[in-house]
C-alpha cells in the first residue's frame, strides 16, 4: 500500500519527536556501554587521586560507584528539566517547522517534500526507525532523522507506515526497532 499526510510540524510535535531520540539514544547499548566505562574510570581515577593523596584506599571504590552513578542519573534528569525550553528554542530557529509538509510513503520508500524541497528515501536506507506514542522517527543517521506526528495520521495510515517501516528498513545489530 501507499500513503500520504499533509501536517504542519508543532513545537508539542516537534518536542515529542525529540524527546522519543533522546530516550532511544540514552537507552542504546552504545550509549549505556560508554556510561559504564566513564563511571569505572571516575572511580578509579579518584580511588587512584586518594592512593597518591592518602596512602589509604579502603572502601573508596565501593562508596565512589553509586556516587558516580547517582551523579550520572542527575545529569540526565537535569537534561531532561531543561529538555523542553532548549527544544523550543530549537524549534523556532528552524525555518522548517511550523509550516506545511507532506509525507508519502510506498512499500519502496519514504518521501518528505516542504518549502525547502524534496527527500525521498528507499526504505532500506534507512539506519532504523523508531515508533514512540507521538511519532514515527526515521533514521538517516544516527543523529539525523525525519519524523511524522502520528496526530496527523488516521489509524490506517499508522498501520500501513508501521507496516512499511517494518518490511523496508533493516535490523542493526544493537539497534531495537519496536
Amino acid at each position: 500500500m501507499s500513503g500520504q499526510v499533509t501536517f504542519a510540524p508543532s513545537q508539542t510535535d516537534y518536542v515529542a519527536a525529540t524527546r522519543g531520540h533522546y530516550f532511544a539514544l540514552v537507552r542504546s547499548r552504545r550509549w549505556l556501554t560508554k556510561a559504564v566505562i566513564l563511571l569505572f574510570l571516575l572511580v578509579a581515577v579518584a580511588t587512584a587521586l586518594l592512593a597518591l593523596i592518602d596512602g589509604r584506599i579502603g572502601w573508596f571504590p565501593v562508596i565512589m560507584l553509586p556516587v558516580a552513578m547517582l551523579t550520572l542519573a542527575a545529569c540526565i534528569g537535569f537534561n531532561l528539566l531543561w529538555f523542553p525550553r532548549k527544544m523550543r528554542r530549537l524549534f523556532a530557529q528552524q525555518p522548517l517547522y511550523g509550516k506545511e509538509m507532506e509525507s508519502a510513503w510506498s512499500d519502496h520508500e519514504f518521501s518528505n517534500r516542504s518549502a525547502l524541497g524534496t527527500t525521498v528515501v528507499q526504505w532500506g536506507q534507512f539506519v532504523r526507525w523508531k515508533e514512540t506514542s507521538k511519532s514515527f522517527l526515521f533514521y538517516l543517521s544516527d543523529a539525523s532523522y525525519l519524523f511524522v506526528p502520528k496526530r496527523a495520521l488516521d489509524n490506517d495510515q499508522v498501520l500501513d507506515l508501521r507496516r512499511c517501516a517494518e518490511a523496508g528498513v533493516a535490523r542493526h545489530p544493537g539497534e531495537v526497532s519496536p
